[in-house]
């Protein structure tokens, strides 16, 4: 019983992750109604759902490398995530060490 139902979450796994990625970039959508950073929660929006979008076709192709091209379409949302992060780190540092010369506490 319990295999089953391990095998149905393996078999399932990817639209599951899709949705997650999905959910994650509307996040990001309703975020942009907040002042700040418009533009990278806009960019964040889209490329966590155009990755979401990613899991649904490696579910049919059965793997993330196969076909090349799906691929690099993985390769360059992870890499627009990691630049997006790197330049937050850069603006929390940024920020957190204005704050602690003027007096102020890190948040």
């Amino acid at each position: 019983m319990l295999g089953g139902l391990i095998d149905s979450l393996i078999e399932y796994a990817n639209p599951i992750e899709g949705v997650l990625w999905v959910v994650i970039g509307v996040c990001f959508a309703v975020a942009i109604l907040r002042p700040g950073g418009r533009g990278a929660k806009a960019v964040a929006a889209v490329n966590f759902v155009v990755f979401g979008c990613s899991d649904f076709v490696e579910y049919h192709t059965g793997a993330w490398w196969r076909p090349w091209w799906l691929l690099l379409w993985k390769a360059a949302c992870v890499c627009i995530m990691a630049l997006q992060l790197l330049a937050y780190v850069r603006a929390r540092r940024t920020c957190s060490g204005d704050r602690t010369r003027m007096g102020g506490s890190l948040p």
